[in-house]
């Protein structure tokens, strides 16, 4: 039995880890970090909801497809983590019960950057 969950994530929200901790050498989390994962896993919850997404202990695959607003050169990968934390820390535990569950994980840019609908569409699947 495979389930599936799908979620936008508009721009504004995404993080990159680049921007995780407030100083180069501190441990504690950026606020643009805190609010990134706190807006990440609020859309999660209640996609969750609508689409009746029953926290699942299963291997999981993650496809993160990203819309840049602009031209810039960016690596996809360095979204990852905030998205797969606030998967984790800020969901109560509603979509998984840790990100080591995501087995298989895959992001990419689509062709065209779009100011409009800069942002990710997250898909998460059991697998």
């Amino acid at each position: 039995l495979m389930s599936k969950l799908t979620f936008e994530v508009p721009w504004s929200a995404l993080c990159s880890k680049n921007a995780k901790w407030i100083g180069r050498y501190s441990k504690v989390l950026s606020p643009k970090y805190r609010d990134a994962m706190t807006s990440c896993g609020a859309l999660a919850v209640k996609a969750a909801i609508k689409q009746r997404w029953k926290q699942t202990p299963l291997r999981c695959r993650v496809v993160v497809e990203i819309t840049e607003p602009d031209h810039l050169v960016r690596d996809a990968y360095n979204f990852g983590e905030c998205l797969l934390d606030a998967l984790t820390k800020c969901t109560a535990e509603r979509i998984w019960n840790d990100d080591c569950q995501a087995r298989d994980v895959r992001f990419f840019f689509r062709e065209k950057p779009d100011k409009q609908t800069a942002g990710a569409v997250i898909t998460v699947e059991t697998l």
